[in-house]
Parts: C-alpha cells; sequence; structure tokens
C-alpha cells in the first residue's frame, strides 16, 4: 500500500489462506495453524521479489524444523509445536532479512524497513469453530508493529466464504432453497495440511 499518513485506515487486499504451494488445502487440526506476520516498509526493494524468495527460502527451512521439533524427545506433544512456533518465527524473520537486502542493487544499498519483529497470528479452534458455524461469522485480531518512527495497528479477519444461498439470503432477509452452484460454506485452508504432509 502507498502513501499511508498518520491516523489513516486501509484496508489491505481481501487474502485467502493457503498452502506453501500456492493451492487451498483444509485444516485438519487448527489447534496446530499458526500464520507469521512481518511489516516492512518498501524502500528500493520489488516487494514480489522480497515475496517470493523469502517463501522459497522458508519452504525448505520450515520442513527442517518440524522435523527438529517433532525429534524433541524431552517435550510433549504441545511443547514440540510451541518449540515449532518459535523456531519458524525465528527462521521466518531470518528469511525476510536474506530477501529485504539482496535484489535489486539499490536494496543492498538501502534495504527495505523491517518494522519491528515478525509476530505469529493463531485463532483458538473455538474460533474456528464459529466461524465454519456463523456464530458469529468473523473474528478478528490485531498486531502492533512499530519501528522507523512509525506505528501499525494490523487487523486481521478470520471469515468463512458464504454459499450462494447464504449471501443471497442476508441481502435480501429471505430464505431460499438450495441455488445452482451452491457449495456451501468452504473451510479455510493452511499451512498445517503441507506440514502433515511432509512428515
Amino acid at each position: 500500500m502507498e502513501d499511508i499518513d498518520k491516523g489513516d485506515l486501509k484496508p489491505a487486499p481481501a487474502n485467502e489462506l493457503w498452502n506453501l504451494d500456492g493451492r487451498p488445502a483444509p485444516m485438519p487440526n487448527p489447534a496446530r495453524t499458526l500464520f507469521m506476520v512481518a511489516l516492512l516498509e518498501n524502500d528500493n526493494a520489488d516487494p514480489v521479489q522480497v515475496t517470493n524468495l523469502a517463501r522459497d527460502l522458508l519452504k525448505f527451512t520450515l520442513v527442517g524444523e518440524w522435523t527438529n521439533a517433532n525429534n524433541r524427545t524431552d517435550l510433549d506433544e504441545p511443547g514440540r509445536f510451541e518449540f515449532y512456533v518459535t523456531t519458524s518465527r525465528a527462521a521466518f524473520e531470518s528469511a525476510i532479512d536474506i530477501a529485504r537486502g539482496v535484489s535489486p542493487l539499490g536494496a543492498v544499498l538501502d534495504p527495505d524497513d523491517k518494522l519491528g519483529s515478525p509476530q505469529v497470528l493463531r485463532f483458538t479452534p473455538d474460533e474456528y469453530q464459529r466461524v465454519l458455524n456463523h456464530a458469529p461469522s468473523t473474528i478478528h485480531r490485531t498486531l502492533k508493529f512499530s519501528g522507523d518512527d512509525a506505528s501499525y495497528d494490523l487487523t486481521f479477519t478470520l471469515r468463512g466464504r458464504l454459499s450462494v444461498r447464504e449471501a443471497l439470503e442476508r441481502v435480501t432477509g429471505r430464505r431460499h432453497g438450495r441455488l445452482p452452484g451452491d457449495a456451501g460454506l468452504q473451510r479455510p485452508a493452511s499451512l498445517a495440511r503441507w506440514l502433515d504432509s511432509v512428515r
């Protein structure tokens, strides 16, 4: 986003949750789902290049972190996952630091500013279930980032997709039977499915 001044409220582009391979996937265990969030101020680097390089670096690192966490026999299962969360956040920060200063040449001389450290965004299994059950259909979570003489509040919304029938009922206020193309609620996707596949 461009031209952000003090007090501005700007909606970010809508995102869907995706797997590391860029495709949607189900979340078999919401309690083991996390999202890592970083905020950078763009100076000279190409944001697409930074994103792609950080993602490529993380693809292989996260597999190693997952394997390392699962091999910790001194920790119980929740402890191993929390260990994975901690080491993954550190790996995420390292990948961003490498990616933001590599390309193009101008980025090496004046890399994008990282606004605070990356943070972990998590929702509870109960919150996921409430979204899937539409009670309420949205959950909000705000993360605060500061750095380079600026502060930002990033608010994330977890919500399920509405079917054609559900959207029509919300607009008209009337109940409708099943409509063509009514696929029902699509569950959010996540990294968790991908991690399960590499175990």
